[in-house]
């Protein structure tokens, strides 16, 4: 069931965003609405979400792609991927599971819960354990956007510097879960990790922060740990 949500317009939920995200009231109030519809269905069907928030080339994917073979044998897990314009990302994990669906929000279009829903729609949600949604590849606009999910999980790379956390705050401060990815590239690049836990520490002190590389593995067993966590205290809550 790999398929395509195209939505060239949906005026509901199409959200004029900038650096201040500056969204009409209106606007806001009716994907509240559907964000809290969205929430209601995965709890009525025992699913747990997860919002993964990150810039280009941080990892997403990879890390879906890497949870979705590690626990294929424990959880059922669903996906779902914001791609603009393209199947790149979507095409990599297709060949995972039979509930992968593909979102076209449009460019310069934030993720919104309208979209959300129409996703699933598609979706056979008493067949999933956990849904994976895979954002636009921004840091700015999405941390403020509720899609309904049981938490959002963000990911800086050791590759784009040890200043995101600090110049993104808003990504830190909705953040369960921070994640620093790339920690293969340390001996090859200046990153000052406790500068940048540091930082993660002062925006959002109840944040989690795992640092792993889904090149090697190093890590994601720390990942695994937090998300079993999460999942079981949340599906049984």
């Amino acid at each position: 069931m790999n398929r395509t949500a195209s939505f060239p317009t949906v005026p509901a939920t199409v959200l004029a965003v900038d650096r201040t995200m500056d969204v009409s009231p209106h606007l806001l109030k009716a994907d509240d609405a559907i964000a809290a519809a969205n929430r209601e269905r995965w709890r009525a069907a025992n699913v747990f979400a997860i919002n993964v928030i990150g810039g280009p080339g941080c990892g997403k994917t990879e890390l879906i792609s890497a949870t979705v073979q590690r626990l294929i044998l424990k959880r059922r897990i669903g996906i779902v991927m914001a791609d603009p314009s393209t199947h790149f990302d979507s095409n990599r994990v297709n060949h995972l599971g039979d509930q992968v669906i593909h979102l076209d929000p449009g460019h310069s279009q934030m993720l919104s819960a309208g979209h959300i829903q129409t996703a699933l729609n598609q979706l056979i949600l008493p067949g999933l354990d956990i849904l994976l949604i895979e954002n636009i590849s921004s840091l700015i606009g999405p941390p403020e956007i509720d899609l309904g999910e049981n938490a959002k999980v963000c990911i800086f790379s050791v590759a784009a510097g040890e200043d995101k956390a600090a110049k993104f705050p808003d990504v830190v401060s909705c953040a369960n879960l921070v994640i620093l990815n790339k920690m293969d590239l340390l001996s090859l690049m200046p990153f000052n990790t406790e500068a940048f836990e540091s930082v993660v520490r002062r925006i959002n002190p109840s944040a989690e922060i795992v640092k792993i590389s889904t090149r090697t593995g190093q890590g994601l067993d720390d990942w695994f740990d937090w998300l079993s966590r999460y999942v079981s205290t949340g599906r049984s809550g």
